[in-house]
């Protein structure tokens, strides 16, 4: 869909711009670099808009792009803008300006490598003083067509002391924080690269050794999940029977809480087998899991100092010593696992034989509550069908279930199980992600095949 805003907006400009003091090639080039500007979005044609004017001074669109950045050209049209008292301009440039580089449209050659460096360019300082001037921070119309993003929303998506943003996040400070000095906004650019800095040398790596020598865990993968960072830890050796249950303490380094939480996880042999892949020890695929903090004792966490409600707090510039207290109280609850491990050692084959879907379904809440376990009827209905199979049996009557529960989820709520209800006509099928959540059923039913 073509980008109107940047369409009206560059109309706008080279309208201003033409009727400017400056000379005619001096308009020329500024036009060509708005359309050369215009040309990183999805836009139409628009140079018939404004032919005849731009014939008037000897506009050729062949002529060659300047060399200058994309800042330097905006920096020149909002000064036009700012002479002109046209405020709806200067406002929707720095909307465009602070939009694209939150987006990363312009983090490019087109602006410096650093904030610090952003910080001493005339025509940052320039826009900003424009803005300012102008205090397009309140300013409201009806035909206004681009939106000036706040500071205060801008922020929320960012992690001060992220390596990766800092800069770009301070560059938006800087145009987007009326209020703040820019001596204040450089003091805290430099207290967060500092934080960074002391962070990029934490001894979280540290913490599988130290979870090692505290118990039979043994590291079987770690991974990075925005931001947060995921250690599975196995418990013990494989069961012998392929189908059995295998163990896991997940170890949860949360960066928008700054805590650890720990968590108990199991793989179920015989779920793999439905699913038709082999093994693989993550957080997602994780068939059954549950919080530590919801499975310890409350009074027990209640009157452990190390734990704040939330899980375990440290922080990645924190000591190893710290980390290591943290984990010494994660482990004395650990115990309490010993009750989960007995719930799911009897063989899931078993116990859906033993309860069918009834006494399942029945129990769930509970069981979600104690053990983390199967969460939503209609995982529960897969469960039983692929036993079926297992045993010989067309699951005739767990495929009705089935269709119906899905006919009344919401599409977007299904994953991948109308494919698998497809597929259990033939043979086992099962969820590539057993849900944590309930499935919400709607009372007014959606088409199967938007599944």
């Amino acid at each position: 869909m073509s980008d109107h805003r940047i369409e009206d907006l560059v109309e706008d400009s080279i309208r201003l711009t033409l009727r400017s003091r400056l000379s005619d090639a001096e308009k020329q080039q500024l036009v060509r670099d708005l359309y050369v500007f215009q040309n990183l979005f999805d836009t139409s044609k628009t140079i018939g808009r404004v032919k005849p004017e731009l014939d008037a001074i000897g506009y050729d669109p062949e002529m060659p792009a300047g060399d200058q950045p994309f800042l330097a050209t905006i920096a020149a049209v909002v000064a036009l803008a700012d002479a002109a008292s046209d405020r709806q301009l200067v406002h929707h440039w720095l909307g465009v300006l602070a939009s694209e580089i939150n987006e990363l449209t312009l983090i490019d050659d087109t602006l410096p490598e650093d904030f610090p460096a952003f910080l001493q360019r005339a025509e940052a300082i320039a826009i900003r003083a424009a803005a300012i001037r102008h205090d397009v921070r309140n300013w409201r119309d009806r035909r206004g067509y681009v939106p000036l993003p706040s500071w205060t929303t801008i922020a929320r998506d960012y992690e001060r002391s992220d390596p990766e943003t800092i800069d770009r996040r301070s560059m938006l400070r800087f145009l987007l924080d009326h209020r703040a000095d820019p001596d204040g906004i450089a003091a805290d650019y430099e207290k967060d690269t500092a934080r960074a800095a002391r962070i990029a040398k934490s001894v979280l790596p540290e913490l599988p050794a130290m979870v090692a020598a505290r118990g039979d865990f043994r590291l079987v993968t770690h991974s990075v999940a925005s931001k947060d960072n995921i250690f599975v830890f196995q418990i013990g050796e494989k069961p012998p029977d392929a189908d059995g249950a295998r163990f896991y303490l997940l170890v949860e380094h949360h960066r928008s809480n700054d805590v650890l939480y720990p968590r108990f996880g199991v793989r179920s042999g015989l779920i793999e087998r439905w699913q038709g892949r082999g093994f693989a020890a993550d957080d997602v695929t994780m068939h059954f899991r549950i919080s530590l903090s919801f499975f310890a004792p409350q009074a027990e966490l209640e009157a452990d100092p190390q734990f704040n409600g939330l899980g375990w707090p440290w922080r990645l510039n924190q000591s190893a010593k710290l980390l290591s207290q943290r984990l010494d109280s994660i482990v004395r609850h650990w115990s309490h696992a010993e009750r989960l491990m007995a719930f799911y050692a009897k063989p899931l084959a078993q116990r859906i034989d033993e309860e069918g879907f009834e006494t399942m379904a029945r129990e769930r809440s509970t069981r979600k509550e104690e053990f983390g376990y199967f969460t939503n009827e209609v995982d529960m209905l897969f469960a039983c069908a692929c036993r079926a199979w297992d045993r010989g049996e067309r699951p005739s009557t767990e495929i009705a279930a089935i269709r119906d529960w899905l006919a009344h989820i919401h599409p977007s709520g299904r994953a991948d199980r109308g494919a698998c209800l497809a597929r259990l006509d033939a043979g086992p099928a099962f969820p590539a992600v057993v849900e944590t959540l309930a499935l919400r059923r709607y009372d007014t039913p959606f088409p199967l095949e938007a599944a």
